[in-house]
């Protein structure tokens, strides 16, 4: 997402990501406190959930079979004239 060259900006976004995880899970699950903020956005029900997981292990499955047919054809097409 960012070239090797912007390691700040890399680190700054690492150092975010992991400052606001750890801020959430500590006022969840530490203080236990739920008037300030709501209760978690986290907590949905299964029933909701299923049907985009279902569809993004469907684009996977399918991305993962593509890269392999790819590699296998890119094989025979180096080693066919051997």
């Amino acid at each position: 997402m960012f070239p090797r060259k912007n390691m700040m900006i890399r680190w700054f976004f690492i150092g975010l990501a992991t400052f606001l995880f750890l801020g959430s899970n500590f006022y969840y699950r530490v203080l236990g406190t739920e008037w300030l903020y709501g209760p978690p956005k986290w907590v949905v029900p299964a029933d909701d959930l299923m049907p985009p997981l279902v569809l993004v292990v469907f684009f996977f499955v399918l991305l993962v079979s593509q890269f392999v047919k790819a590699v296998n054809q890119e094989f025979v097409n180096r080693y066919k004239s051997l």
